[in-house]
């Protein structure tokens, strides 16, 4: 057998022909068939080369809400309520999203939400409008406890609040995740400023604030971080990425809700390939486990039960190290 009029440096490329061709076609003497093969690869080649650069990051101006300052960057990521851009010098900003233009907000938001792929099937349940039998887990196969890249699920232990006491249920199944202890009654009373004593009656069955809360916590050494997020599409995303930021530090997070009636969840883990989160609701019976969508959780994570139209969170960390 003779050599092949085209000759290949490497087998590889050989075999690749011959599967994608036929044999016959590559070792054939015709100049028509050898540029067609020719040009059939550069095709490949191009949109291989498309597709890498569709997913590059675009270089754009990014200007603050004043119009007065413009960068030119790219975007890489958002951190808690920082968005991050990489200069031309491959130098990584953080600039908050509140100060950036309502154009780039904008875009930033349509970086964050996932393109649909095909038609991609989303259960009814994971939109429907949002009661207090909502997503609630009795049984059944509960969420393995773990901490990965792209999903969180803190084996927070459950505790039945009283009448009115969420806040408080919510601080104290933390500390007891933190194994430090403390009765929803006695957060309440330092939550006052006055001095817990167990053996006297207890009769403060009224809201707690998150304000409130934090001067309790402060008496016994801890620093939560309470933060109002704006209850637009914007405050979500950077309301949801901070949330997942303390998640992955194995802190839970207090989000205050309104649905059928104002109420406080204790969010303990979530998953970003299912876009669900993992909640501890003191207000269900035990195992107290309640799963929503972010879309549902989107819908009901505001103040307005008490006037307030915003999106309360309130952050838990550990007592600093001394």
């Amino acid at each position: 057998m003779g050599a092949t009029p085209w000759e290949f440096k490497s087998p590889l490329w050989y075999f690749f022909l011959k599967e994608l061709f036929g044999k016959a076609l590559i070792e054939s003497d015709s100049i028509m068939k050898r540029l067609t093969i020719c040009l059939l690869l550069s095709l490949l080649v191009s949109s291989e080369l498309q597709a890498q650069d569709a997913v590059k990051p675009t270089l754009r101006t990014w200007k603050d809400s004043t119009g007065q300052f413009s960068i030119e960057a790219t975007f890489v990521r958002v951190t808690s309520d920082q968005v991050v851009l990489q200069g031309i010098d491959k130098k990584e900003i953080s600039i908050p999203l509140a100060k950036l233009s309502v154009a780039d907000r904008q875009y930033v938001k349509t970086r964050l939400t996932p393109k649909p792929s095909g038609k991609k099937y989303i259960s009814p349940a994971l939109t429907a409008k949002v009661t207090w039998t909502t997503g609630i887990i009795k049984s059944g196969r509960f969420p393995k406890k773990q901490v990965t890249e792209n999903s969180v699920y803190l084996d927070v232990p459950y505790r039945k609040q009283e009448r009115l006491l969420c806040v408080p249920t919510c601080a104290s199944m933390t500390l007891s995740y933190f194994k430090d202890p403390h009765v929803p009654r006695e957060l309440k009373v330092l939550s006052r400023k006055q001095k817990y004593i167990p053996q006297k009656p207890f009769k403060d069955y009224t809201i707690t604030l998150y304000k409130d809360l934090r001067v309790a916590m402060e008496q016994i050494g801890y620093s939560w971080k309470y933060i109002n997020y704006k209850n637009t599409d914007e405050g979500f995303v950077a309301g949801i990425t901070a949330i997942k930021e303390n998640l992955q530090n194995k802190n839970p997070v207090l989000v205050d809700v309104a649905f059928e009636s104002s109420h406080t969840f204790l969010i303990i883990g979530y998953d970003e390939a299912k876009e669900l989160v993992y909640i501890r609701d003191s207000n269900i019976a035990k195992p107290g486990l309640r799963i929503l969508s972010y879309q549902q959780l989107k819908s009901i994570w505001n103040g307005k039960g008490y006037g307030l139209d915003a999106r309360p969170t309130l952050f838990t960390s550990r007592k600093p190290r001394t």
